[in-house]
């Protein structure tokens, strides 16, 4: 999915022109820490609310001030997204197209809902967690077992272990009980650290284990 894509439309854009009063206002109201900065349609900078605290004159235009340039190409994967929103302490990230022309936003939470959907986050079913050296995975072998105990895995995820030095792998499967899909693993040698019942959640709890996943990717 790009990023055009998942630009939310509730994000108002700031001028020149704006104060900082009003600036604020709007941050207060969309529950967001930042705002982007356009002038004549060209994307310019993400002004934080931080910032705008620090104006004596709260009632003036703040103009042109030179703050966090960050934003990301209308035409960028969600990954890339992720990627560069947990980069940042802002709450949204700023779109553009071709010669930096602002299209619009892409809200933190819009980027989380729309992780969740990729993630099968609402969907039922059992989580298990493997460690292996990176050259031992075979994904096929893991999915072959999967089928023989009438499972079928629905979402897959890989990060490294930087203490360790192995690779870490979470394989979602459409059953609520792994046990015969684990003890299938454990037969041919694979390493089950972890795993989890998985019900489906509600939007506001989704919400908070994504921030969560947000939080790791950061470290």
């Amino acid at each position: 999915m790009p990023a055009k894509d998942l630009i939310s439309k509730e994000i108002p854009i700031l001028l020149p022109s704006s104060t900082a009063t009003q600036a604020l206002s709007m941050m207060d109201e969309l529950k967001v820490n930042a705002l982007p900065l356009t002038d004549e349609g060209r994307y310019i900078c993400l002004i934080s609310d931080k910032e705008l605290f620090e104006y004596s004159n709260k009632n003036i235009p703040i103009g042109m001030p030179m703050g966090f340039t960050m934003s990301i190409h209308e035409s960028a994967h969600l990954f890339d997204a992720l990627d560069r929103m947990t980069q940042s302490e802002f709450d949204i990230l700023p779109v553009v197209e071709g010669d930096n022309r602002y299209i619009g936003s892409i809200t933190r939470t819009q980027l989380l809902r729309q992780l969740a959907i990729v993630c099968d986050a609402s969907v039922p079913g059992a989580i298990v967690r493997l460690e292996m050296n990176q050259h031992d995975f075979v994904l096929s072998e893991i999915a072959h077992l999967a089928e023989q105990n009438n499972a079928r895995i629905v979402n897959v995820f890989t990060f490294p272990d930087h203490i360790s030095g192995k690779m870490q792998i979470l394989i979602k499967i459409d059953q609520e009980d792994a046990t015969g899909f684990m003890r299938s693993l454990e037969r041919f040698n694979y390493v089950v650290t972890a795993h989890y019942h998985h019900d489906g959640i509600s939007d506001e709890t989704m919400r908070h284990r994504l921030d969560e996943l947000l939080y790791y990717l950061e470290m």
